[in-house]
């Protein structure tokens, strides 16, 4: 897969880690992967992903935003001149991370699975805190492993498992509290995956911007059980105004039987988040699959690690890199409001007003959230853009 792409008209580099999305970590590694997890409605030679980039409604307020300070617009030879450019915040997430801690994921010789979850994992949690990003909350179910008291059999979540909440410092010693057992068991991926929907899904209903869970694992599902049988709960889930999107981390030696990528695929895929243009069917190329797959192969606990931890640092811009939070100005005065991206060279790119390929409000009479459509929304997920404001002018 080619390390560039057209968006909006223009081709697009991918910058890893470039520009401080509101509080994005810093912490990705030097992986070669060059796109993130793709774009909702993208085509893939494997099927389509059916999650629209309006999926989900925001039902709390607005906000703060910035400020701006280029006072009121003008009119200059007839042309409209807008006030300066204000910066603008991606809504909040909340994240529920399934870890698949069975028998399968435990580190082998040349082979770090679950050790190099652990680390990459703890890692990120701790990222969220010392970045102070309150704009995702993260709670975790591990299954499987020595501290699962279901014995692998569910429900879940279980009585050790952690409830989403935005990482502070009590939050974070929870975290990393559950992730200290040791992989060991069997895989009940349907079971836990739905307590994940179900968590997400008992979330108040004043509970703002996107849900999402997270599935880690090397794709081993070793359930009775057809594949079918996952990807309608997690297609499911994607459907209706409060969508919930579905991620897939894999890990392991895709050359051997017990890392399936062909499974996490599918589940991205039914999720709204495999890339475009990716292949259900790839084993060996990771460019080509459909979700983030990190090889394990000869590599150290610290190396495959770093890889996992850029995957997360991905999932966490992705999941809200198309969906905006208004601020105040512009929920006052909706209709004079154009929308830019800026990449990490400060090259904006204006983004037109409209359902295709362009940007719409969530609620055009009370807006809460800037939706980016089509090849915007491909455009915003392609790097780290940040998204500004120019108020003061028509939209156009």
């Amino acid at each position: 897969m080619s390390n560039s792409k057209k968006t909006l008209g223009l081709v697009s580099s991918f910058v890893p880690c470039a520009v401080g999305f509101a509080a994005l970590v810093a912490a990705c590694s030097g992986a070669s992967d060059s796109d993130l997890f793709g774009a909702p409605g993208a085509s893939s030679s494997g099927g389509s992903s059916s999650g629209a980039s309006s999926g989900g409604s925001s039902s709390g307020g607005s906000s703060s935003g910035g400020s701006s300070s280029g006072g009121s617009s003008s009119s200059s030879g007839g042309a409209c001149v807008p006030k300066a450019p204000v910066a603008l915040d991606n809504t909040p997430v909340t994240f529920e991370i399934v870890y698949d801690a069975s028998g399968s994921m435990s580190d082998a010789a040349q082979e770090p699975k679950w050790g190099s979850v652990t680390v990459a994992s703890n890692e990120w949690f701790t990222s969220l805190l010392t970045k102070n990003d309150t704009r995702a909350s993260v709670g975790v179910i591990v299954f499987g492993d020595s501290l699962d008291p279901t014995n692998s059999s569910g429900p879940y979540p279980a009585a050790p498992d952690v409830a989403p909440a935005v990482v502070d410092a009590a939050q974070l010693t929870k975290l990393k509290g559950r992730m200290v057992g040791t992989a060991q068991g069997l895989t009940p991926t349907y079971a836990a995956l739905s307590g994940a929907y179900g968590v997400l899904e008992a979330l108040p209903a004043a509970t703002r911007g996107r849900r999402a869970v997270l599935y880690v694992s090397d794709g081993d599902l070793s359930e009775s059980r057809p594949l079918s049988d996952y990807t309608a709960l997690v297609g499911g889930k994607l459907a209706g105004p409060r969508a919930i999107l579905t991620y897939a981390i894999g890990i392991g030696d895709v050359s051997v039987s017990f890392t399936v990528p062909q499974n996490l695929a599918e589940l991205a895929l039914a999720g709204g988040t495999a890339r475009p243009s990716c292949d259900k069917a790839e084993k060996t190329n990771l460019a080509k699959m459909c979700h983030q797959q990190v090889n394990s192969k000869n590599k150290t606990i610290a190396q495959a690690a770093s890889d996992v931890g850029a995957a997360l640092v991905k999932m966490r811009y992705h999941a809200v890199a198309c969906d905006i939070d208004v601020t105040p100005a512009i929920k006052a005065d909706p209709k004079n409001v154009n929308v830019s991206l800026v990449d990490a060279s400060n090259k904006r790119q204006e983004v037109p007003a409209g359902t295709k390929d362009g940007w719409v409000y969530d609620d055009p009479t009370s807006p809460t959230r800037i939706v980016l459509q089509g090849e915007a929304c491909v455009t915003a997920r392609s790097a780290l853009y940040r998204a500004e404001a120019s108020l003061g002018c028509p939209s156009k």
